[in-house]
């Protein structure tokens, strides 16, 4: 007896889309949420461009920590489904007994399996809610960081404002974001919509910890907290800097994840659109098509069957007809062929064959005898002179030297 798991195959529904429709140029989520943080840091005319610059990769680093937050809690929403299966632990778990295993005792065999796929089963459950764990811890750091993020923006927004402002000093740039959370007109403002703070005292209590790493959240209770009318701050609701940090934070955290949630709606309302059309077309194309077929011009149609057989023995008899236009047009081709002999190896061999050989003529004869003759000659010549060469060759080397003569 054997067993066997077999991994299930990675199969998703397809929808069948219209190809002739004209794709929608729409606009990402991401180069919309850009195109908001882009405005809004072009639109004041007072900040530099390296506030610009570091404002923009705070709010980078913002929408990036809000798409991972968003894709964990949408894998938490599908592992709390009720029949999820973890992807990675869908198998099929098969035994394979022996027939004359089964002939003796099937229920035993029975017993076993039913133990088998309860042993799945189990372990598909436990994998599931450890994943579950998983994802929540990841969740609650992402939070985390999403609320540090906020919170180093808005002391650096507020210390940069400050630093540009000639009225205004460094040491009471915390006055700037305090008349801003203080004067709220509720405890959860609505700039702090997509920071994952509770109210504003969380706010400050991240602040007062970032500032004080060493020194517990706890004890910084009564940081930075202050009730509405009860101490004069450095700022009123009409200066520069309060105007503009209200303005950048609220475009860069705020209605920068505003826009890219509407976007993501608006894509994904329209591909459905397109999906509808596309089925509602293909209803209609067959509707259409069902009719044709009825209002066909027969002679006393009985039925569609007849009609559909009608259609059939007209595709055939149109198929028949161009074979017989492409074999007549293959015998005239072969009737040239065989008038002309031109593509037909076979007659001029036979014609060959049947020609006679024919004599060499005298006058032919002569003439093939005065080459020859002349041929003998040159052979002859060349073989002379190459002796009178040789002779030269020997009698120098043989030729006593001046110097030798002289002695």
């Amino acid at each position: 007896m054997t067993a066997t798991g077999t991994l299930s195959t990675n199969k998703r529904a397809q929808f069948a889309t219209d190809k002739t429709l004209q794709p929608t140029l729409l606009t990402t989520p991401s180069e919309a949420v850009e195109c908001v943080a882009i405005t809004a840091l072009t639109a004041n005319g007072s900040l530099q461009e390296l506030q610009r610059t570091y404002f923009r990769e705070l709010f980078t680093e913002f929408i990036k920590l809000k798409k991972n937050l968003k894709n964990l809690n949408d894998r938490q929403i599908t592992l709390n489904q009720d029949d999820y299966v973890p992807r990675s632990t869908k198998f099929k778990f098969q035994l394979h007994s022996s027939a004359r295993l089964l002939e003796e005792s099937k229920a035993d065999v029975d017993k076993v399996e039913h133990a088998c796929n309860t042993a799945v089963g189990l372990m598909q459950t436990t994998i599931c809610d450890e994943l579950k764990k998983l994802v929540k811890l990841e969740i609650a750091s992402v939070q985390k960081a999403i609320q540090h993020c906020i919170a180093r923006s808005v002391v650096v927004i507020a210390i940069t404002l400050a630093i540009g402002d000639p009225d205004l000093s460094e040491t009471k740039s915390c006055d700037i974001y305090q008349f801003i959370f203080d004067t709220a007109d509720a405890q959860t403002p609505p700039f702090l919509k997509h920071s994952e703070f509770s109210n504003v005292n969380a706010v400050y209590d991240c602040i007062f910890a970032l500032a004080h790493a060493h020194t517990p959240a706890e004890t910084g209770t009564t940081a930075y907290r202050y009730e509405a009318d009860r101490i004069m701050y450095a700022v009123t609701a009409t200066s520069p800097t309060v105007v503009v940090f209200q303005h950048i934070f609220q475009a860069l955290f705020v209605d920068s994840w505003d826009t890219f949630e509407k976007q993501t709606s608006t894509i994904a309302n329209t591909e459905l659109m397109k999906k509808f059309i596309a089925l509602a077309r293909a209803e209609t194309s067959t509707a259409t098509t069902a009719m044709a077929i009825a209002d066909l011009d027969l002679t006393n149609p009985q039925t569609v069957q007849d009609i559909i057989n009608q259609r059939v023995n007209d595709q055939i008899c149109e198929k028949t007809k161009k074979l017989e236009q492409q074999l007549q047009t293959i015998q005239r081709s072969m009737v040239k062929n065989d008038v002309r002999g031109a593509t037909r190896p076979g007659a001029s061999i036979k014609k060959k064959k049947s020609t006679p050989n024919r004599q060499p003529s005298a006058s032919n004869s002569g003439k093939q005898q005065l080459k020859t003759v002349a041929k003998a000659d040159a052979v002859v010549a060349d073989s002379s002179k190459r002796k009178s060469t040789s002779r030269k060759k020997t009698l120098q080397k043989n030729k006593p030297s001046r110097n030798n003569s002289r002695r």
